[in-house]
Order: C-alpha cells, then structure tokens, then sequence
C-alpha cells in the first residue's frame, strides 16, 4: 500500500474548484475552463516543473503514462514516473535556486501533448459521426425510422415508440437534435390522441439520454473509452444491453408522472399547431425506405462489433482463424475485420453513405452538398475542443500523482466496488455543477484512470483482475452519473423546457426527476452486474 500524499488530492481540489467557478459564476466556456484548470494543477505540481536537464524526463512521462494506459505496459509505465520522480529529487537538491523554473514549460507541454493525443483518437470518429446525424436528419431518414416505431407499437403505446425512436437515433446523432427532431411528432401525437403529451416528450428523453450517454460514437462515451482503455465496440454492446432497461426505468417513471400531472399542449414560437402536424405527416413517397435510413447508423455498429467478437473467439480458441489465399496473398478475415471495424473506417464509411442517402434524397449539387458537410462539422468542432481538453486535465491530474494518493485510501480487498461507487459520485457532482454531461464523464474518468491505474502498478494485475470485473463497467456507471442532475445550468433541459412547451416547474418534475430515477437505476443495474457477471 502506498503512502498518502494529500498534496496531489490538494491539486485536484483546486482544479475542481477552477472549473466550477469558471464555468459557473464567470461564464466562461467549458473548454477554456478546463484548459485552464489543466495548467494550473501542473504549474502548482513539483513533479511536473521540475526538471532534470540531463535527460528529458517529462517528455518520457509524457509518452509513458500517455501510451501506458494499455494494460501490460501500465507496471512499466510506473516505474518509470517513479525513477523520473527520483531523478528530478536528486536534482533538486544539486540546482541553483533559478534553474528549475526553466522546466515551468513541462506544464503547458503536458497540456498540449494530452490535448493532442485524445484529439488523434476521437477526432475523426465524432467528425464522421455528425456527418451521419446530420444527413440523418436532412435527408428524412430519421423521420422514417420514427414513423416505422409508431407502426410497430401504434399510437395507443407512442409514448413507447418515442422512446425506442430516441434510445435509437442518439447512437449517432447528437441529443439537441433528436429532441428538436422528435418533438414535432409528439405533439402530432397529442393532437390525434388528445392525452398523453407529457408522456411523449418525456419519453423521447428518457431513450435519448441513454444512449447518449453509454454508447458510442456520442463523444462522452468514445472520450470515456480511449481513457479508460476500453474496447469500443465493446462499449457499444454493453452500452446498449445495460441502456435498455435504464431507458425503461425512466419511461415507467414517466407514464406515472403523465398520469399525476396532465399537460396542455402549448404552441411555441410563431409555428402553429397546424403545421407541426402537416410536418409530421408529410408523405412516406418524400421520405428513404426504411433499410437505407437504418444503414448509416447499423453498418458502424455492425463493424466495430465484429471486429470485437472475432478478436475475442480467436482469444477463446488459440490458432483458430479463417483466411483465403488471393493470388499467392492470405488475407485473414481477422486483418480484415480489424480494417472495417476500426472505429475511423467504420465510421468513414458510414459518413460516405450517409452522404450519398442526403444528396440524393434532397438533389443536392456537389456545391451544395460540400456546403453541407462543413457545417456539420461546424456541429462537431466544440464537442472535440470540449472532450480533448477534458482529457488534458485527466491527464495532469495522472502526471501529478493523484493515482498513488486516492490508491492509499482505497481498501486492499473489495476496493473495485468502492471505485465503482465513487465514479458515479464524481459524475453526479460535475452534472450538477457545471451542467453538462460530456464534461462531466471525460473529467470524471480523468480522475478514476489514475486510481485504476496506480491499483494496477501497485499489484501487478490487469484492470479486471484489479477491479474485480471488466473496466466496461467504470464507462457504464460514469455515464448513468452524468445523467443525474439535468437542471437549469443543463442546456438539455433548456431544450426540453422551451422547444418541449413545459414550464420550469413541470420540466423539473418530469425530465429532471426522469434522469434521477434511469442515473439510480443505472448505479444499482451497473453495480450488480459486476458482481454476478464481472466479465473477467
């Protein structure tokens, strides 16, 4: 075990408190704040500043702990943040008094080398992903997905197919935009029932925030799973399989509150009621078939979940593999599924089709199809400065040593739980504070990694073996906290309240109340999954 170094949980306290007061009560954006928490906990690290000007310590620690996070290099990832830590003590004590500020630069390194490497991981894969949500949206595909759940469950039981209609298009498009999207077909629903809008509004949120949360390629799931070294298509699996019953949880919590609090349905803005319900019926003739509106969003799971499952039976059964020789060439279908299911291809490939579906549906010149793509990626370019700098103070609280301080208060025995808990609770108090989700799961597992990270060094386990069940678990539970506490600081709730036509009051009753009860459920779900099937 350890020795307890508070100073580094002393840093992350001021780092906490940085960013709330930033984003809080002086407005200022969240990637700025975060940055700037960043530096300022690795200005304020002696094993950060200080530096050795034999050898180039920080940079090794840099690509060390950086590249470290896989499971079999994370013993010699410590040991070497350890000599370097040496090296810079015996070189403290041979300096001049002025020299070691020069190293004040390893700071702002740091920050920018961290900045950088998240940024390569999921910058193309959130990039191509609101490609696909955009011409989701344009080219009515999304629309026909909604129509085909109305269909299937029929409007005695829409409030049902609102859900899966929301639980299904958050995997590729972004929250704000299935809820704008969706929301015209709930009041539609309302006008034809005469009952139940509340139910419909909720219940689009209650399947939105889910998958929004859990599972990829949203970028708080994809941040969450390159930090925490997960398997993305694992992520994807697991985040659906686990995100079902939350979203249900949620959708029964609404049909109660439909029942205690009848809602009128209100006319926003200066669109009459008439139109919306001329909108939501437009003709299916205008809209893609079915098959091709689900393609943009199946091929990508459907790649990076095959890679995934042919890489774990080939584990399962060793020299087991499948190949064809081309002309003298093998090609291994595992080669090949490695190739279509890296999350970049995968996602590539469905923003190629995505685009196409777009173009055609909406007869769109190459003009303005380009004019088309770059706002799109307009949408994603705040969302990657967000999760990239998430990652940079992730990553400094690493470099200051917060892993070996939160190691020596966790228990040698049952300790994986107790992370499990505590990510949750780092999740839920950055929600509440700052309000939004994404921040508050990229920061949250910046702080957990280390923990993990240190319990790893320390026992020389691999993170299953640590914790005690698959690291799945840590993006699970993670993301069910940054669903609690979605209130007037959440831009989400803004969205829900205003474009939705509830009061403050009713929103808070209903959507806010609905995260609480899907983020417990989430907790509880997660937690006991864990221990009955651990997945190790």
């Amino acid at each position: 075990m350890p020795a307890f170094d508070p100073y580094p949980l002393i840093l992350l306290g001021l780092g906490i408190a940085t960013i709330f007061t930033l984003i809080i009560a002086l407005r200022v954006n969240a990637f700025l704040a975060l940055i700037a928490a960043a530096l300022l906990v690795g200005l304020l690290s002696p094993r950060v500043i200080l530096q050795s000007p034999e050898m180039d310590a920080y940079e090794k620690l840099v690509r060390s702990v950086g590249d470290g996070v896989n499971a079999r290099d994370l013993g010699k990832a410590g040991a070497a943040l350890k000599k370097q830590t040496q090296e810079v003590g015996k070189f403290n004590e041979t300096t001049g008094p002025g020299e070691p500020n020069l190293a004040l630069l390893n700071a702002p390194r740091l920050v920018a080398y961290s900045f950088g490497d998240l940024m390569g991981k999921i910058g193309l894969v959130i990039a191509f992903a609101s490609i696909v949500g955009k011409a989701l949206m344009e080219s009515g595909a999304a629309d026909r997905i909604v129509r085909f759940f109305i269909r299937l469950f029929g409007q005695r039981f829409g409030g049902m197919a609102l859900l899966a209609s929301g639980f299904l298009l958050s995997i590729p498009v972004f929250f704000d935009t299935v809820f704008l999207l969706l929301v015209p077909l709930a009041k539609a629903l309302r006008l034809r029932t005469g009952k139940d809008y509340l139910l419909y509004v909720t219940a689009i949120g209650a399947g939105g925030a889910v998958t929004h949360s859990l599972v990829p390629p949203t970028p708080g799931p994809i941040g969450m799973a390159e930090i925490l070294n997960v398997d993305l298509g694992f992520v994807i699996v697991v985040g659906i399989i686990v995100g079902a019953p939350i979203s249900l949880s949620g959708y029964l919590y609404d049909v109660w509150a439909n029942r205690r609090w009848p809602t009128p349905l209100r006319q926003v803005g200066n669109v009459p009621l008439e139109e919306l319900e001329r909108t939501a019926n437009r003709p299916d003739h205008e809209l893609p078939p079915l098959l091709v509106s689900l393609l943009p969003i199946l091929l990508p799971v459907f790649f990076i979940t095959s890679a995934t499952v042919y890489t774990a039976m080939t584990k399962a059964e060793p020299g087991w593999s499948v190949a064809w020789n081309l002309g003298g060439i093998k090609l291994d279908l595992g080669a090949l599924l490695d190739f279509v299911g890296n999350p970049n291809v995968a996602l590539l490939i469905s923003a190629v089709v995505a685009m196409i579906i777009v173009a055609r549906q909406q007869h769109m010149t190459r003009q303005q199809l380009g004019v088309f793509t770059a706002a799109a990626l307009d949408e994603a370019g705040m969302i990657l400065l967000i999760t990239s700098a998430g990652g940079s103070f992730g990553f400094m609280l690493r470099a200051v040593g917060m892993g070996e301080s939160l190691q020596a208060l966790v228990p040698s025995s049952g300790g994986g739980m107790l992370i499990l808990f505590l990510a949750w609770g780092i999740a839920v108090l950055f929600k509440i504070a700052q309000g939004s989700g994404t921040v508050s799961m990229i920061t949250t597992a910046g702080i957990i990694m280390p923990l993990v990270t240190a319990g790893i060094e320390n026992t020389g386990q691999s993170p299953a073996e640590y914790l005690g069940y698959h690291p799945v678990y840590l993006v699970m539970v993670i993301g069910s906290g940054s669903m609690v506490g979605s209130w007037m600081n959440d831009s989400g709730f803004w969205v829900v309240c205003k474009m939705g036509g509830l009061t403050e009051e009713e929103t808070l009753k209903s959507w806010t109340v609905t995260l609480v009860v899907m983020g417990i459920v989430g907790l509880f779900l997660i937690a006991g999954l864990a221990l009955v099937l651990p997945l190790r």
